[in-house]
């Protein structure tokens, strides 16, 4: 009896033990998981960082794009205006140089 005993002590002692390994193994891997979570965590920390940076960038660039386009706007105004404004010039010159001639003919 005392030997049963002994073995039930015994017995009882190594499942004791191997539920205490599993449990370290379960606490070991919930600490691994936390720490990859917090690795994870932090990364994704920094995406949404350089995230936000690419929209303002993005933002930046458009308003760029549409103040140059405006630029480009007025200057093809102004050179339509020029152009314009060298046709009238020419004509005007030519109109004075045949008034000038028409004279120059009358002198003589």
């Amino acid at each position: 009896s005392m030997t049963k005993s002994a073995q039930l002590q015994r017995a009882s002692e190594e499942a004791k033990q191997a539920s205490e390994q599993r449990l370290q193994i379960e606490v070991r891997a919930a600490e691994t998981a936390r720490d990859e979570l917090r690795v994870l965590s932090a990364e994704m920390d920094k995406m949404d960082k350089v995230i936000v940076k690419l929209q303002s960038d993005s933002s930046t660039l458009k308003e760029k794009i549409k103040l140059k386009s405006e630029v480009i706007r007025r200057q093809e105004a102004t050179v339509t205006e020029l152009r314009s404004r060298c046709v009238e010039c020419e004509q005007q010159l030519l109109a004075s140089k045949e008034v000038a001639q028409s004279t120059a003919g009358q002198i003589e």
